[in-house]
């Protein structure tokens, strides 16, 4: 058994590599920007969700 055949079984028998031989990316990937722009203070002005906080007297309009 030659050096590279050791080399692709350890690769196979990792389970870090598909068939394709590149890394698979995990589910999340997170992204503060857009998560901002959707959940943010300003996304929330947009709304009526701010205002309506305004009016009951919250100490805090926004996380």
């Amino acid at each position: 058994m030659t050096n590279e055949e050791k080399i692709y079984i350890i690769y196979k028998a990792s389970g870090k590599y598909n068939d394709g031989g590149v890394a698979m990316k995990r589910t999340y990937q997170p992204n503060n920007h857009r998560k901002s722009k959707k959940l943010g203070f300003m996304a929330r002005m947009k709304t009526k969700i701010i205002n309506n906080r305004r009016r009951k007297g919250r100490k805090v309009l926004s996380h």
